[in-house]
């Protein structure tokens, strides 16, 4: 692209200096351009280095986290297994005491009934 002469210089239009000027013009400006562009593109991707950074620890964190919680969720689990084992087996005792009370009130009873038929027949 040629810039526009001005009329006061018609020797500029012969000189063949004044094409290249602008050339070499048009050439810096175009490069100050693409190492602005280089500039603003390094920021991005420094930016999201940055971000992938801060990603990639907080998901090692949510990770942590996650196997902390299936630990924790297994020896939940364990613990529920032996309480309720634990409650059966109290259960069954408590069901095996009700058996054998009521076979102890039977008998009292069946004591008592013998011992008050000895007593009439006295």
């Amino acid at each position: 692209v040629q810039k526009a002469e001005s009329p006061k210089t018609p020797t500029n239009s012969s000189d063949p200096s004044t094409g290249v000027i602008a050339l070499m013009d048009i050439l810096q400006q175009d490069r100050r351009e693409a190492a602005e562009q280089r500039q603003e593109l390094c920021d991005i991707i420094a930016k999201l280095q940055g971000e992938l950074q801060c990603a990639e620890e907080h998901r090692d964190k949510l990770e942590l986290q996650c196997e902390q919680l299936q630990l924790k969720v297994s020896t939940l689990q364990l613990d529920w297994d032996t309480e309720q084992k634990r409650s059966v087996s109290y259960f069954n005792q408590i069901m095996e005491l009700e058996k054998e009370r009521d076979q102890a009130l039977r008998s009292r009873d069946s004591l008592q009934l013998e011992y008050t038929d000895c007593l009439q027949d006295k």
